[in-house]
């Protein structure tokens, strides 16, 4: 079978569309293939970032949770100094009242002592 110069020119045209397209096809899937690449290499700086977020905050959390654990021993330590504190004066006026009331008893045991020796002396 022969071919004419006009259809081998046809044939000939309609290979070089055929290359062209397919060369802008090997282009088009270059750029797809570099623009997911650099994706790819975002995904991963993200995700090494996010790591070492996810690091920094544990460690935060760790030092929080302890420095809360030592306020709260604090408070504690603090309230129990100033119940201490607030009792002291109480307990300083009931032993000196008691100490009052015990003098006040011995006064009148001893007047009242004194008053049945006299009265024994007396006339009795």
């Amino acid at each position: 079978m022969s071919y004419s110069d006009n259809e081998i020119s046809k044939e000939l045209v309609g290979a070089k569309m055929d290359i062209t397209a397919i060369k802008i096809s090997v282009e088009y899937i270059k750029e797809k293939l570099e623009k997911n690449d650099r994706r790819e290499q975002d995904m991963h700086q993200l995700t090494s970032t996010v790591v070492k977020l996810s690091n920094t905050i544990e460690q935060l959390a760790e030092k929080t949770t302890a420095e809360v654990e030592h306020i709260k021993t604090s408070i504690k330590r603090a309230g129990e100094r100033l119940e201490r504190l607030e009792q002291e004066p109480a307990t300083k006026w009931k032993n000196m009242t008691q100490q009052i009331i015990g003098v006040i008893v011995s006064g009148v045991i001893g007047a009242m002592i004194a008053a049945v020796i006299l009265l024994l002396k007396n006339g009795g």
